[in-house]
């Protein structure tokens, strides 16, 4: 059953360059930062990985903003129309 996702930026180090958490209770993964996206469309591509990991439906259908403490994005999925 899909959840909630939340992301958050990981600032790069010596050894790796910046990346994206996703995290839902399922499952955590580590996307790698696109510099030819913005900050929105980075932390949406890491929901989606999640999505397309989890074998989740309808990734169209996922929306999702900034949190409010500005430490990431979350991502819930709209319902279907017609339900």
């Amino acid at each position: 059953m899909p959840q909630c996702i939340t992301t958050k930026f990981l600032a790069p180090t010596n050894s790796r360059g910046a990346r994206v958490a996703a995290r839902c209770q399922a499952k955590r993964i580590v996307v790698s930062w696109n510099d030819s996206l913005d900050v929105e469309a980075n932390h949406r591509c890491a929901a989606m990985a999640l999505v397309s990991f989890l074998s989740w439906p309808d990734a169209e259908r996922w929306v999702g903003g900034s949190l409010p403490d500005d430490t990431g994005y979350a991502f819930v999925m709209t319902p279907a129309r017609g339900r």
